[in-house]
């Protein structure tokens, strides 16, 4: 079972901190920064004037975990595909393969009911992540070679939307490129990971459908805090939150856990919801290797940027 914890990205680093170490503690999959509360369907991740950038909390949080995966959300509107690969690509170097990005079209590229800049930005953005091969780097001081040329390789991608050539100027990363989550209905073709919002049990998809993940926007508290406006929310003791994770068991692959108040919510599930979802055989502790490989994810294949 994949356990997404969303961070509000509120409060300063401490919080963050506290936060991110009660969710590895329960052996949550990972930590989604910048989360949408509303817009999802329509591909924008609504400004919060009170909360700081995605991907500088999910970057912050590198040095106080040790194998949770970091997430963040980035809208296409306002990166250029080459600012993106090469931001998420860092994140995924410095965090040892445990990067994670969760694309939107954003505001400008919302009113595209086809979305084709977003597809068009997205495909470019992983084609670039892919432009070195993972045996790229030679580092022979001797020789004074950095890299073998015949694996660093342009895209040469000359789209509607965008003219790249590549290839990305900083060295692949260690999953090849981060987990990449999505939301239904928003070019969906390339994504690990679908996260959903259905109002029952029947509303949602099947898990793993097309050797993807499926995981569910779960809104709780366990101590007493108010829950906002949620398709599926609990509110009570932990007993009762192990009892409706089950029940959701065969509907989806995971949780996108929304807590009502950080960092006690957050502690309160570490402390007596996950041992109970370990004895039940539905939540395990973290594996060896990469984000990807943790997730139990499919591999990825090299991916070319559409001409």
């Amino acid at each position: 079972m994949i356990l997404s914890l969303v961070l509000d990205g509120r409060g300063g680093l401490g919080t963050l901190a506290e936060t991110a170490r009660h969710a590895e503690r329960a052996g949550m999959g990972l930590l989604l920064a910048g989360y949408p509360p509303d817009g999802l369907e329509r591909g924008v991740a609504p400004a919060d004037p009170a909360a700081l950038d995605p991907l500088s909390v999910a970057s912050a949080l590198i040095g106080v975990t040790r194998c949770i995966g970091l997430a963040a959300v980035a809208p296409a509107t306002g990166w250029a595909p080459f600012n993106m690969a090469r931001a998420f690509s860092a994140l995924d170097n410095l965090s040892a393969g445990r990067a994670g990005w969760f694309a939107l079209p954003g505001e400008a590229l919302a009113a595209d009911p086809q979305r084709e800049r977003f597809a068009e930005h997205l495909q470019v953005t992983l084609a670039l992540m892919h432009s070195w091969d993972a045996d790229a780097v030679v580092l022979d001081k001797a020789e004074a070679i950095f890299t073998d040329p015949a694996k660093v390789h342009r895209i040469a991608h000359a789209g509607r939307h965008f003219t790249v050539d590549g290839p990305l100027n900083s060295p692949r990363s260690p999953q090849g490129r981060p987990v990449l989550l999505q939301a239904p209905g928003l070019r969906t073709e390339l994504a690990d990971i679908l996260v959903v919002r259905p109002s029952a049990l029947n509303a949602a998809p099947g898990p793993g459908r097309a050797g993807r993940k499926l995981i569910v926007d779960l809104a709780f508290s366990l101590t007493g805090a108010e829950i906002g406006p949620a398709s599926l929310a609990y509110a009570g003791d932990p007993g009762g939150l192990v009892a409706l994770i089950q029940a959701w068991g065969d509907a989806c692959d995971g949780f996108n856990l929304l807590p009502a108040r950080t960092p006690q919510d957050t502690a309160a599930f570490a402390d007596h919801v996950a041992p109970a979802l370990r004895a039940a055989g539905l939540l395990q502790d973290p594996v060896a290797g990469d984000l990807r490989t943790r997730l139990g994810l499919w591999p990825i294949e090299p991916l070319a940027a559409a001409s």
